[in-house]
């Protein structure tokens, strides 16, 4: 078995939180680094799908017509409406 008061002067000196607290603030600046440019690659990834969604509804409505008109088209065009 171990000594209980070796086992905890063991613990305080490894976990120091002097010195915990040194090296984080040596990591902070990477660490914030990292951060702000994954974030600004998640951003650029949103903004290219949104784009993406946006075309893709521009075409949707450019292939596709408006209901209003799709009645329109069916009777200037006989046998229009097996196309879809």
């Amino acid at each position: 078995m171990t000594d209980p008061k070796k086992k905890a002067d063991r613990w305080k000196a490894k976990y120091n939180l002097k010195r915990v607290n040194e090296t984080l603030t040596d990591l902070r600046e990477d660490m914030a680094a990292r951060y702000e440019a994954a974030i600004a690659q998640v951003y650029a990834m949103e903004t290219k799908v949104k784009r993406g969604h946006q075309r893709l509804r521009c075409l949707d409505l450019a292939v596709r017509p408006l209901p209003q008109f799709r009645q329109a088209a069916l009777q200037a065009q006989p046998g229009a409406e097996l196309l879809g």
